[in-house]
């Protein structure tokens, strides 16, 4: 597989792997779902919308994606022999069974990491034999690839009246917040497909309060409000709140999250935490393609 990959994005998983080597194995394995979404066999998948769906929903809820199934498999059979090789003992050897079993199901685990379905990931870890936490991570840099190519595809369908505090594509909660350009203007981004949308500058994207009195921001003593963590007391939820001149590429996002860990860590010592269900649960069915049903984009008829 040529190398599509943005030389940044390279560059920028190298430099967190560089400053923390714990990371290394996590960096390895992003840049290989990251790579999977720049080629451009990722392009091959499907995505057939509903007609209509509530406002507040996002655009994957009801929707139905079609991709390769075979190449799915072979995606994340490469991705648990990859997780096994940065384990040891009893773990490492679960992964790599999994990795190699006959009755692998990708569409399956993607579907329910594309539903944000803890249970259902449980379930499919119990039945191949691994630590369900390491299967969740997994399954998320399996989905990631097509989330991507999703947001990519429907963003020009976000309404810019979107007021929800979940992702308008596939209903996760925002991962960052960008505090964009010169006018610093507040624009969330989802990890899992680069959806990018609108926020008021004074509002908890969770629980919507928009009180001052319980809002707030911790920040880093040698970047200010440049870099910092956006607070509420309220429902006691965080976001992560970086300053850039211009919009992020989706590949930057899950590499920004994982490049600022230590605001997690802030956070987290605080008591405060992000929630931990889905902003939207969205309904999506993943399928495997079939040669009559190939086009890159389409609604239901």
């Amino acid at each position: 597989m040529p190398d599509t990959l943005a030389p940044e994005a390279r560059e920028l998983l190298a430099g967190i792997a560089a400053d923390s080597p714990e990371w290394r194995p996590w960096t390895t394995l992003l840049e290989e779902a990251l790579r999977s979404a720049a080629d451009p066999a990722s392009s091959s998948l499907v995505v057939e919308l509903p007609d209509a769906h509530p406002p507040s929903a996002p655009l994957l809820d009801g929707a139905t994606v079609l991709l390769d199934a075979r190449a799915a498999n072979r995606r994340l059979s490469r991705l648990l022999a990859s997780a096994a090789d940065s384990k040891s003992g009893a773990e490492s050897a679960s992964l790599g069974r999994a990795a190699h079993r006959k009755d692998l199901d990708a569409l399956t685990l993607i579907e329910a990491s594309f539903r944000q379905d803890g249970e259902a990931v449980a379930g499919i870890a119990e039945q191949l034999g691994v630590e369900p936490g390491s299967l969740g991570s997994i399954a998320a840099l399996a989905a990631l690839p097509l989330l991507l190519t999703c947001g990519e595809r429907l963003r020009k369908h976000v309404s810019a009246q979107w007021s929800e505090g979940y992702c308008p594509i596939c209903g996760a909660w925002p991962t960052l917040a960008e505090m964009r350009g010169l006018e610093r203007a507040r624009r969330l981004r989802c990890g899992r497909c680069a959806g990018d949308w609108a926020a008021p500058i004074l509002q908890c994207p969770y629980c919507r309060t928009s009180d001052h009195r319980v809002l707030g921001s911790l920040l880093t003593e040698d970047l200010g409000d440049s870099r910092k963590v956006d607070v509420c007391d309220s429902c006691r939820g965080y976001v992560k709140t970086l300053t850039t001149l211009s919009p992020w590429p989706a590949y930057r996002v899950p590499i920004e999250d994982l490049a600022t860990v230590d605001l997690d860590v802030i956070a987290l010592e605080r008591d405060y935490l992000r929630p931990a269900p889905p902003g939207y649960p969205v309904n999506v069915t993943v399928a495997p393609a079939t040669p009559t049903r190939r086009g890159l984009f389409s609604r239901r008829p």
